[in-house]
């Protein structure tokens, strides 16, 4: 069994329940409400999180490590680097975009 999927189909019921129009079409939860006079459907998918954090957004057993100067994660690439961007471009080439 995957995991979260316990928790999941318990967070599902409560939902169903407590929307009483709501209803499960594929892997979403479809909530149907009136805004305006016209009726809109609020979906709902759920999904275990792999990395938990806390109330205040503090990632918890991180797998890598956090920059507290940057407030961002050592090693994050903000941009492609040029091998990227050179692959990209000769893929436009080879399909001629």
């Amino acid at each position: 069994m995957a995991k979260g999927a316990n928790a999941k189909q318990q967070i599902t019921e409560k939902i169903l329940k407590t929307f009483p129009n709501a209803f499960q079409y594929e892997k979403e939860i479809r909530i149907p409400m009136e805004e305006n006079g016209e009726e809109i459907q609020i979906k709902c998918v759920l999904t275990c999180a792999k990395t938990n954090v806390n109330v205040n957004n503090q990632i918890e057993d991180a797998e890598v490590p956090f920059d507290e100067e940057s407030d961002g994660i050592k090693g994050a690439m903000t941009e492609p680097s040029a091998q990227e961007k050179q692959a990209v471009a000769d893929l436009i080439s080879k399909l001629g975009i």
